[in-house]
């Protein structure tokens, strides 16, 4: 007969049915469920049968009226288990595996099937204290009931969280102000890492479904919606926010910037620099460039030329261990766009006492390279220096210059037969222009001449440094 005759429970759809057993045909069980529907069963989808037996035989509607009355009656029975006080119990004992009958006889005193069925509910239901596995309940050692506690705390935050930004969110899209709103920052986070990100972002499930529930479901809605909260403006960079490039300096950088006065020539050279504050240095730069980091100079030494490209010692200010080194190293570069510019250093650096401005004494590490007419290079030095700049000209202005100014157009002779010699041993020159894109007064772009001869005699010279 096997289980033919049983009262069972099962679960279907989340929900406890209590049914009878009608016939066991040993692999499958044809059972009469409490909501009056016959099921055909896997032995293995019982989480409890009774003791006792019933006559599958009788009455349908008197078997019906009976699971109904014994599944309500284990109901009413749940309200009764105290799982965290039996969980504490179970903690002073040595055991982690219990009997359901022993468990019941700790809740209710009496361990009868609706006793039984009733803890074996709680336990289900719960997840937090115990596990029903194989006919046994496991206790949950501590670590793991405050690991599910808090995984429970963060699903009812979530629930809320959805419920109200939902509530939020629909009035922000019909045009209206949701008024008192805790959570109106954390779900515009939401949208905006999710916009960036796509599934990508650190909550995009929680996102998602949050949209769906507000019905923003076009691909652009938590843009327009984050435009319209005043989050972003109507132009905002969205390239750069997925990049994640910081675009403020922490207050420490921005102090250690404050603090660097501007450099004493004479105590430059007392610290073991070479001066080099005599010589006729020159800047070659773009017309809107303003922090200067590399200058250059012209010696004729009887056929040769003694040749000097000094770059702006950085490295005398930002060292290691220093805020402004620590930004250096997370921002890598600095970002030039259409309307504006990320340095990788605060102004005060950049453009200040890092920068080659005419007239001002700045610290240096200077190339001095000793060529042939020919570009050929017969002897070189580096030496830490101290230097100040007496010309600065824009690329527009050299190219004009170059026919009169004798330096200048030696200094692209020699650049020619620099590139000559590399391009003679494999190099490759590939004179890609700029793109320039202006903004104001109206939208412009253009390419900027790549292959002008003060633009080679800067790059040949770099190259050579």
């Amino acid at each position: 007969m096997g289980l033919q005759g049983k009262l069972i429970e099962y679960i279907e759809q989340g929900k406890f049915l209590c049914a009878l057993v009608l016939e066991d045909q040993n692999k499958r069980l044809r059972v009469l469920a409490h909501n009056g529907r016959e099921a055909n069963l896997p032995p293995s989808r019982i989480v409890h049968q009774s003791a006792a037996g019933f006559s599958p035989g009788g009455d349908r509607e008197e078997l019906v009226r009976l699971l109904r009355e014994k599944g309500e009656r284990r109901q009413a029975l749940m309200a009764e288990v105290d799982l965290a006080g039996i969980w504490e119990l179970a903690q002073e004992s040595a055991q982690t595996a219990f009997s359901p009958s022993f468990l019941a006889e700790l809740a209710f005193g009496a361990a009868g099937d609706d006793q039984v069925a009733a803890l074996l509910r709680c336990v289900i239901e719960d997840k937090l204290y115990f596990k029903y596995k194989e006919g046994q309940v496991l206790a949950y050692a501590p670590e793991v009931v405050a690991q599910l506690r808090e995984r429970q705390e963060k699903e009812r935050q979530q629930e809320a969280l959805l419920t109200s930004g939902a509530r939020g969110l629909l009035r922000l899209g019909q045009g209206e102000e949701p008024g008192d709103w805790p959570e109106r920052a954390e779900c515009l986070r939401l949208l905006r890492d999710y916009y960036l990100f796509g599934k990508d972002a650190p909550e995009s499930e929680l996102a998602r479904e949050l949209l769906k529930l507000s019905r923003l479901t076009r691909p652009h809605d938590p843009y327009h919606l984050l435009v319209r909260t005043g989050e972003w403006t109507a132009d905002e960079n969205i390239p750069l926010l997925r990049q994640q490039l910081p675009t403020d300096f922490t207050p420490e950088a921005l102090a250690r910037a404050a603090s660097l006065r501007e450099p004493d020539g004479d105590e430059l050279v007392a610290s073991g620099r070479r001066d080099l504050r005599h010589l006729e240095l020159l800047t070659i730069d773009g017309e809107a460039t303003r922090d200067y980091d590399d200058a250059l100079h012209l010696e004729r030494r009887g056929g040769d030329f003694l040749v000097g490209i000094h770059i702006a010692d950085v490295a005398h200010y930002v060292q290691p261990g220093d805020p402004l080194y620590a930004e250096a190293v997370r921002r890598i570069t600095s970002v030039y766009l259409p309307d504006r510019q990320i340095p990788m250093l605060p102004t005060a650096v950049s453009e200040g006492v890092c920068s080659l401005i005419a007239g001002r004494p700045r610290a240096a590490m200077s190339f001095l390279v000793l060529l042939s007419s020919r570009g050929e290079v017969l002897d070189f030095d580096l030496v830490r220096s101290v230097v100040t700049v007496k010309r600065q000209l824009s690329y527009r202005q050299a190219d004009t210059m170059l026919a009169k100014d004798k330096e200048l157009k030696t200094l692209a002779d020699l650049s020619q037969q620099l590139r000559q010699r590399r391009v003679e041993k494999g190099a490759v020159i590939m004179p890609i222009p700029d793109v320039d894109i202006r903004l104001e007064p109206e939208l412009a772009i253009s390419l900027s001449d790549v292959d002008t001869p003060s633009r080679t005699l800067i790059a040949e010279l770099m190259v050579l440094a």
